[in-house]
């Protein structure tokens, strides 16, 4: 039984948790409520501007976009990056229900 996988279904899942992603860790970052963890974002965020770091977090998955031909290691680490979002969005789930 052969596996077929189509690599362009999961970039929309992707980009919606991205996007959920970075516009939660905006809310909770402008709150006072979370900290950043990564060194880059952070800098960009409280030093460069919130519009720069929107357009980093969402315009990376938006890229994926544009590539032709998915290989076998690119479609697992969507998988990987996908499961890895589905995770983050329930952290700031958990995160806004103790808030509230």
């Amino acid at each position: 039984m052969k596996f077929h996988f189509h690599s362009r279904r999961i970039l929309i899942p992707l980009l919606l948790l991205c996007i959920a992603d970075t516009v939660f860790t905006d809310i909770g970052l402008s709150f006072e409520w979370i900290e950043e963890l990564n060194p880059l974002m952070k800098y960009i965020y409280f030093e460069q501007g919130v519009a720069l770091f929107y357009l980093i977090k969402m315009g990376l998955p938006c890229s994926l976009f544009l590539i032709k031909n998915f290989s076998t290691s690119l479609r697992l680490l969507l998988v990987f990056t996908t499961t890895l979002y589905t995770g983050i969005l329930f952290m700031h789930l958990a995160w806004f229900t103790q808030i509230y």
